[in-house]
């Protein structure tokens, strides 16, 4: 079900993604919606997932789909975890999500490592239909 809710100071989003072992980290976007930001999460990870992927990648190893109409249910089946304490409610709820996986691959001394393409978001969790009041995944935090 999706509905419009507009945010009342506007929602805020910080994306950092993964390609291989490095990391982008982009600087925080402002949204006015829930929508708005989910439209923007969908078309930033196309756009990662573009740039990211390995020359030649397998097309078996996508897990957000390459090419074509995407939509949020597609990046939501994407999702690696999910991690949010309301006691912090500043830091925002962090969302990850693996866009390419592709295991086995060889390196010096036989079959090593992963390629991956993973997208982690950072915002508020009403983006992700989460209560505000309820913690998740605070095993993930390390302090």
């Amino acid at each position: 079900m999706t509905t419009t809710r507009e945010a009342r100071s506007g929602l805020w989003l910080a994306f950092e993604s993964t390609g291989g072992c490095l990391v982008y980290a982009e600087p925080p976007v402002s949204v006015h919606s829930v929508e708005e930001a989910r439209r923007t999460m969908v078309r930033t990870a196309g756009e990662v997932l573009e740039e990211r992927k390995p020359a030649g990648p397998d097309p078996a190893h996508f897990l957000f789909p390459s090419g074509g109409e995407r939509g949020w249910d597609d990046l939501v089946r994407c999702e690696s975890y999910r991690c949010y304490d309301p006691s912090v409610p500043e830091k925002g709820m962090e969302v990850s999500y693996v866009l390419y996986e592709q295991g086995g691959l060889e390196g010096v001394g036989g079959i090593m490592w992963t390629y991956g393409v993973y997208l982690t978001v950072r915002g508020s969790p009403e983006i992700w239909d989460h209560p505000a009041h309820v913690p998740c995944g605070l095993y993930l935090i390390d302090d």
